[in-house]
């Protein structure tokens, strides 16, 4: 997703963070550019030590699982949202659902998890946000859209600078 939105050799192919991959994004939102710093980490053991020497710093956080995966859903919770929360209580978690082109596809509709369960996740106030995208239908600029309006409306309350994992 970061790599798409960045505008950088993409693939459709999944290739699994190792370590922490960091890219720099300008975004403009009501009229106000903010440059984001994305840490993009990966799931492994070994990149645990390394994302969890981030969360201090982080300004807003975004938790992606794949809408056609319930076992990703029930991880953004579970594992993520409660890792982010051991050190970061106040900060912004972004929920976003990706592949959402599967929406369209009749085929999938069953096996998919539902907007109002995801919705459920932020109106219980365990996400402040919910966004979904898709790489193939070039909706990503939303989430980082949203993350910006998330990072200014909590630079308004701190005046700090911004990084979002």
């Amino acid at each position: 997703m970061v790599a798409k939105y960045h505008d950088v050799t993409y693939t459709e192919d999944y290739i699994p963070t190792i370590f922490t991959d960091q890219k720099n994004l300008n975004v403009t939102v009501d009229g106000k550019t903010v440059k984001l710093y994305v840490n993009d980490t990966g799931d492994s053991s070994q990149s645990a030590k390394n994302r969890k020497a981030f969360y201090d710093y982080i300004n807003v956080f975004i938790v992606c699982f794949a809408i056609n995966d319930k076992k990703s859903f029930d991880n953004a919770y579970e594992k993520w949202r409660s890792e982010i929360r051991e050190v970061a209580l106040k900060v912004p978690i972004i929920l976003v659902g990706t592949k959402s082109d599967l929406r369209n596809d009749p085929g999938s509709a069953q096996k998919l998890v539902s907007q109002q369960d995801a919705a459920d996740n932020v109106s219980s106030g365990y996400f402040s946000k919910y966004v979904e995208c898709s790489t193939n239908q070039n909706s990503i600029n939303e989430v980082f859209e949203t993350a910006a309006r998330e990072y200014l409306a909590v630079k308004s309350k701190e005046g700090c600078g911004c990084d979002i994992l």
